[in-house]
């Protein structure tokens, strides 16, 4: 019977292997933007800022953990756009060719923005909330101010009407908040004369006709031939002496199609180039 006796000297075998990996993973932190200490334990592997693996695999450190060195606010859920109301991206489904013949035309719409406040820091006139809007039974033409905070606000093809031109909302412990719920034109409004919708008694067509003045305001009713004025209530002040006048000369005379061979004329309201009343 025959026995042997090896033995293996000065051999090793490794008992870690340290390399660099290179793959994509859906992740909510943004690598690229993974920071770094100052100890060579505590950098990383990155293809464009640090390569050296021989300082990064040194046996001396090779017992150092992971150093994660990362804002938060970097990753895609932080983004601000994910926080603003407005600043919702589009679907997958957007065409941008289909979308642009998706415009809607809303003469009858009256848009309104948030008042103005003194020694405010933003201009409140270009914030438009969502539900501030307010569509009419017809095309409105002006809206002016009158006495402390009231608006009397003009129609093309109605009678003028009257409203309160501030939307507040006041809490029980006395504090004013404006609001932006589209209230404003949900209050009730005043009109400023007894008459039915069809006689567009006081109507107004053109925005330029309308004048604010210390002893009233006044404006034009072009298709009528009239001309208004109102202080505690309206005066037709065209019926004295020039009811007549008014009534053959005030209406444009370009769109008859029994005086002028135009058709739809399209320069109305603009006394530049067109016609209109001012």
């Amino acid at each position: 019977m025959l026995s042997f006796q090896m033995d293996v000297k000065n051999l090793w075998y490794y008992l870690f292997i340290s390399g660099v990996k290179d793959f994509y993973v859906e992740s909510e932190i943004n690598v690229d933007f993974r920071d770094w200490g100052d100890l060579d334990s505590e950098r990383h592997y990155d293809p464009y800022l640090y390569t050296d693996t021989r300082a990064m695999f040194d046996t001396s450190i090779i017992k150092a953990g992971n150093y994660y060195k990362y804002d938060q606010s970097l990753s895609r859920s932080k983004i601000f756009m994910n926080y603003l109301s407005w600043g919702d991206q589009h679907q997958r489904n957007y065409d941008p060719a289909l979308a642009e013949t998706c415009y809607t035309y809303t003469p009858t719409r009256a848009i309104y923005s948030l008042p103005a406040q003194y020694e405010s820091k933003r201009d409140n006139w270009y914030f438009f909330l969502a539900n501030n809007y307010y569509d009419f039974n017809t095309r409105p033409t002006a809206i002016k101010q009158i006495n402390k905070n009231g608006a009397l606000i003009f129609f093309e093809s109605e009678s003028p009407s009257q409203f309160l031109g501030v939307d507040q909302l006041q809490t029980d412990a006395g504090t004013k908040l404006t609001i932006g719920d589209g209230g404003l034109f949900s209050q009730p409004q005043q009109n400023i004369m007894n008459a039915d919708k069809p006689y567009e008694y006081g109507s107004c067509q053109d925005r330029l006709s309308i004048i604010n003045t210390p002893l009233g305001v006044y404006w034009m009713s072009q298709n009528q031939g009239k001309v208004f004025c109102m202080r505690s209530g309206i005066d037709e002040i065209s019926g004295r002496d020039l009811k007549w006048w008014f009534a053959n000369f005030l209406p444009y005379k370009l769109t008859e199609e029994n005086i002028a061979n135009i058709d739809n004329f399209e320069l109305l309201d603009n006394p530049v180039i067109g016609i209109g009343c001012q």
